[in-house]
């Protein structure tokens, strides 16, 4: 009789066992679970459609580059997917080891709170173990290391994905209905993102000034950039080819507007046109051979005019305040409208002494030449404080300021007021520099 007791006993302590030991291997597995879930997040949330398109190229696996950017795309129901399943395991987890510890405080414990007790040990230790290993490390890793976590993650996820489709879709629907509208970022904030990666190194000057003056690029009218009618060089239709020639030897422009007795618009003439007929045709009168002029209108932003010449192939349009009554007040160049984005481009048929050694590229930057006098350019445009001699060169001070190293090009230069970018000019065979001014100082 006492030995069959004992036998129930010992078979009772062995089944609480084997209870306990299956409770703390299904809260280690929820605990791997949350670590899966934790980087998952973290390594949707870092990666972009963009990057993970350049990225995707280097994977071999082209079913994984399918699934992650499907993932990417419907980045929402793929959070939701992620958020559900991390709680879900946060909490089984919780609960299961909460049942482990109490019964480990029932086992070995006579007083009569002993599961309150278990519980409460549980609810501490499970949450330092799930914040430490299942938060604090995988988000960590991930956030480093997004595109590897990526590729980890990506059969398994697309299992959940599928899984949790018909909750995290209802969801969708019923509560994106309201933000489909909602504007993600402002022409402030990329232009605030763009300095930051550009003070990084990762963008040099003008790269950033050229992406910069691309977010604004269609917020500029014409009427803004084109060149007043009162300054723009017109020639007459009855003008002969020798007569064209001459003017547009003496003026060095490709293109000219051709006008009538009323001085109405009536054409374009181009250059290479009046070459083709000067030796056989000097007398010929190039109302017969000008073109048909562009008229743009003056309220169409410069991406609008961009467009038109480009689907029109036309370099040089009419500007004009009305289409209907097409009363011209200027003239809009495709270069015009370019060097808004790269600033001045000067050709081989640009003379040097009107270019000047310094130009402004916006308010905060300009582009210097070596020659130039640093004290008045320095005095002028960055700070009047700066001590600096009267007849140094800016080669020769910023040269000082390099510690009398050779220039490279495009070598960045940071001081306390610029940010300078080295360049050779190939024109001249020298350095010039693009300068900006840092907008912290006065």
């Amino acid at each position: 009789m006492i030995e069959d007791s004992q036998e129930t006993i010992s078979t009772q302590a062995n089944f609480s066992v084997g209870i306990l030991v299956i409770l703390a291997i299904i809260t280690l597995i929820l605990i791997c679970f949350s670590v899966f879930f934790s980087a998952a997040e973290t390594a949707i949330t870092s990666v972009t459609t963009v990057k993970w398109k350049t990225e995707s190229n280097k994977i071999k696996s082209k079913t994984i580059t399918n699934v992650v950017y499907k993932m990417i795309n419907n980045y929402t129901i793929t959070l939701a997917t992620i958020l559900i399943g991390n709680t879900l395991v946060n909490t089984a987890s919780s609960t299961i080891a909460g049942l482990f510890f109490a019964g480990i405080m029932k086992s070995f414990s006579t007083t009569s709170n002993a599961e309150a007790i278990g519980t409460g040990i549980a609810t501490g230790i499970i949450t330092l173990i799930v914040l430490i290993f299942g938060e604090f490390i995988p988000k960590n890793f991930a956030k480093k290391n997004p595109i590897k976590v990526l590729k980890l993650v990506a059969y398994p996820l697309n299992c959940f994905y599928i899984l949790f489709w018909p909750l995290t879709w209802s969801l969708n629907r019923i509560f994106n209905k309201k933000s489909q509208n909602i504007i993600t970022a402002t022409e402030e904030e990329l232009k605030s993102l763009i300095e930051v990666i550009r003070h990084e190194g990762t963008l040099d000057s003008q790269e950033a000034l050229i992406i910069n003056k691309a977010i604004l690029f269609d917020d500029i009218l014409i009427k803004q950039k084109m060149v007043p009618w009162t300054q723009v060089v017109k020639i007459n239709e009855n003008k002969t080819v020798l007569q064209s020639f001459e003017i547009f030897n003496s003026t060095g422009f490709s293109r000219l507007v051709v006008v009538n007795k009323n001085d109405e618009v009536v054409g374009i003439i181009y250059l290479k046109k009046i070459i083709k007929y000067l030796l056989n045709e000097p007398n010929k009168i190039i109302r017969t051979i000008m073109q048909t002029p562009l008229l743009i209108n003056q309220k169409d932003t410069l991406y609008d005019g961009l467009r038109t010449m480009q689907f029109q192939r036309i370099h040089l349009g009419i500007v004009v305040d009305n289409i209907t009554e097409k009363n011209p007040i200027g003239i809009i160049t495709l270069e015009n409208i370019t060097e808004e984005l790269t600033g001045n481009v000067y050709d081989e048929t640009d003379n040097e002494n009107e270019i000047k050694e310094i130009q402004i590229v916006n308010e905060t930057t300009w582009r210097v030449d070596a020659k130039t006098n640093a004290k008045l350019f320095l005095h002028q445009y960055i700070d009047k404080d700066i001590e600096v001699n009267d007849d140094i060169s800016m080669g020769k001070y910023i040269s000082k300021i390099n510690k009398n190293r050779a220039f490279k090009n495009r070598q960045l230069i940071n001081t306390p007021n610029m940010y300078i970018e080295t360049f050779k000019d190939v024109r001249t065979n020298q350095f010039a520099f693009l300068i900006e001014k840092k907008i912290n100082q006065s």
